[in-house]
This record gives C-alpha cells, sequence and structure tokens, in this order.
C-alpha cells in the first residue's frame, strides 16, 4: 500500500479530511494497476490533485494565511511534476507513473501532517470550524475545490 489513513491525519476539517482519504484510496489503486489502468487512471489523479490544491490555495489566499506561499509553492511543484509525468504516460511509458505514485504518497504523508495540519489549525483558529471555510468570501467551494 503506497500510504495509509490514519486516525492522526485527520484534521477536523471535513472537505480536508475527505479529499485527503479520497487523495489516499486512488494513489493505492495503482499499486495493483496494470500499465492500461494506470494510463486510464492517471489523469484521474492529476485532476483530483489539481482541484484539491485549488481549493486549498484559494482558502489561503481568500483568508490572508501567513503561509500561504510556502504552502501554495509545494502544491505548485508536485503539479508541475504530476504534469510532466502525465505527458510520459500519454505517450505510453507508465514507469515514470508508477514512481511518481511512490514518490507522491511519501511526500503527501509529510505535507498532510505539516503544511496542511497548521492550515486546519488556521481554519479552526479563525472560527471555520469541522465544514471548513466554504462561505469565505461568498462563494462556496465544493469537496473538487470549484
Amino acid at each position: 500500500m503506497a500510504i495509509q489513513w490514519h486516525s492522526g491525519m485527520v484534521l477536523g476539517i471535513e472537505s480536508m479530511d475527505l479529499t485527503h482519504r479520497e487523495f489516499i484510496d486512488q494513489l493505492n489503486a495503482f499499486e495493483t494497476a496494470n500499465d492500461g489502468e494506470l494510463s486510464a487512471r492517471f489523469p484521474d489523479i492529476v485532476e483530483h490533485t489539481v482541484n484539491h490544491f485549488r481549493r486549498e490555495d484559494e482558502w489561503m489566499r481568500r483568508l490572508d494565511y501567513a503561509h500561504a506561499e510556502a504552502h501554495t509553492e509545494e502544491h505548485d511543484k508536485v503539479l508541475k511534476v504530476m504534469a510532466a509525468v502525465a505527458r510520459c504516460v500519454d505517450k505510453g511509458d507508465t514507469r515514470f507513473g508508477r514512481i511518481l505514485i511512490r514518490e507522491v504518497a511519501k511526500w503527501f504523508h509529510e505535507h498532510a501532517l505539516t503544511m496542511d495540519y497548521m492550515l486546519a489549525g488556521f481554519l479552526h483558529a479563525s472560527g471555520h470550524g469541522p465544514a471548513g471555510p466554504a462561505d469565505v468570501g461568498g462563494d462556496a467551494l465544493d469537496s473538487a475545490g470549484r
């Protein structure tokens, strides 16, 4: 298993926790995927990751989160690598896709327990309880970050 969800990963912001669990489930589904399945599913994890990061980045921007720049830079780096690997996968070279899935799982575990943990603490301290900041700026963001 690439990464296992555990109680220490619960941040107390329902939409973040749900998105993180979905992300982990998607990462883990690649463990047993053959090359055809990996190629077919890879765009889904890229889309999920883009939406996941977009939602968090929007929250940080709207709420003027002090650590937004560093957090967003982490997201941007991962998305840049994902885009490059997606081009390889599109051309039929799935080995880079497999490497990315393994490495993103390691990265995500640390990211969730550090940067996302700090963001969730900020959201709670800012009065955005378990439902999260869906109403920040008057525009609701769904669990896909749209």
